[in-house]
């Protein structure tokens, strides 16, 4: 019988979605997984929430992935990548060519072993890949066991595709990984000039708590970070890094696959074609609306005030240690915290 799923967003808010028939249904150790039909092909939910549509995954995939390899210092060779049980983070990641070994990390087994049968389109092979190595374990001890065995600095890219965070911690098996402590260990296993990428939560103007939470915590960690996001859909990412984040490189449009990347001698080479990332959105990536973008200045300059109230009270801000801000302090910032430090 045909059903409708509704997607709150907040304040009245919804999204919904025309269901014809429920192809699959488990409840895992940590989860209750559906697979249903829509008129646009099947849908993945675990507990009741939207997690992957065949409609637009290709999308939300690809913002997430090769922003973040695209903007690496050097070719992405070693990957680390945290979530994405069904498999479609696998498949960008190995769309590019320098990769040479991913570390994939998920909780779930069961939910992985549902995926790979009932949606193979979404991984398109990526777990048979000899580049793959994947292991079942909550993502924060894999993390704490290799920093305190003293691994540093062994992957280029991490990228953290987990279920969508909430404007405040509501006990949910991913809670703990969207955490200072968290974002602080990954910071540890990025080699000098790697990229960590992960998506904020919904962006609607009715609710984005999360995404502006989420990247507070980046802010917090990483000396640079940029948020970005999907325009027709309710999707919000970043990619964070020790360097400067140079968006606005453009996609080669004599050669179509490649980027031009003004820190290498050769371009990444994409093995397959993307169907959403391409040159305009390549050139405005990190636009955003006024509305959000003045949420962000004031959410993450009341971070980056605590965080930096040493240097200014010594009277300066130095632009190289201006960690937990994505843009540089502007001069009306200065002014509003001007006097708080007298």
């Amino acid at each position: 019988m045909p059903f409708t799923y509704v997607d709150l967003l907040g304040s009245g808010s919804v999204w919904s979605y025309p269901m014809s028939a429920i192809v699959y249904a488990h409840q895992t150790r940590y989860q209750s997984v559906h697979i249903l039909e829509t008129g646009n092909g099947r849908a993945l939910f675990t507990d009741g929430n939207l997690q992957s549509h065949h409609s637009d995954e290709f999308a939300y995939h690809e913002l997430l992935v090769h922003p973040a390899i695209f903007n690496a210092m050097q070719p992405v060779r070693d990957v680390l990548h945290i979530g994405g049980g069904e498999g479609a983070g696998l498949r960008e990641i190995l769309k590019h060519n320098s990769v040479a070994s991913v570390s994939h990390i998920d909780l779930d087994e069961e939910l992985v072993a549902i995926c790979r049968r009932w949606l193979p389109q979404w991984s398109n092979g990526a777990f048979e890949d000899l580049r793959v190595h994947t292991e079942y374990e909550d993502a924060l001890l894999w993390v704490d066991r290799l920093a305190m065995s003293g691994v540093r600095a062994v992957y280029d890219c991490i990228i953290v595709d987990l279920p969508e965070p909430e404007e405040q911690p509501d006990g949910s098996i991913t809670d703990h990984c969207y955490s200072l402590p968290f974002f602080r260990q990954l910071k540890l296993l990025l080699r000098p000039g790697g990229t960590l990428s992960t998506h904020l939560g919904p962006v609607h103007y009715a609710n984005y708590g999360a995404f502006l939470r989420v990247f507070s915590l980046l802010a917090q960690t990483f000396t640079y970070a940029t948020p970005h996001i999907c325009p027709e859909v309710r999707w919000g990412f970043a990619v964070a890094a020790g360097h400067q984040l140079p968006f606005g490189r453009v996609l080669d449009e004599d050669e179509p696959g490649k980027l031009v990347n003004i820190f290498a001698n050769k371009p990444p080479v994409l093995n397959a074609p993307l169907r959403y990332y391409n040159q305009g959105l390549h050139r405005f990536l990190g636009a955003l609306p006024t509305y959000l973008d003045d949420a962000i200045s004031f959410a993450v300059t009341a971070e980056w005030y605590y965080a930096n109230r040493v240097l200014r009270m010594a009277g300066r801000i130095p632009a190289a240690e201006t960690s937990g801000f994505w843009k540089q302090p502007t001069a009306s910032m200065r002014e509003k915290l001007q006097p708080e430090e007298k």
